[in-house]
């Protein structure tokens, strides 16, 4: 997941969710790490296997963990 740098709108400052790396499930809960309820959250994901990887995929727009 990711937010806004503080000092830039453009920059997007993305965190890793470690327990929702290597994993076979088509979902993973971030909710431990997007528990603000004031703030919006931008999402990227990828799909990995033994020989490549894709390019990410991010979100266009934010989501709220309160109503997403």
């Amino acid at each position: 997941y990711g937010d806004e740098e503080e000092n830039s709108t453009a920059q997007v400052r993305w965190r890793r969710v470690k327990h929702c790396i290597s994993i076979t499930q088509n979902e993973c809960d971030v909710s431990q790490e997007t528990f603000n309820l004031e703030d919006d959250y931008y999402a990227r994901v990828r799909a990995v296997s033994a020989n490549t990887q894709s390019v990410w995929t991010e979100s266009m727009t934010r989501f709220s963990p309160e109503f997403d």
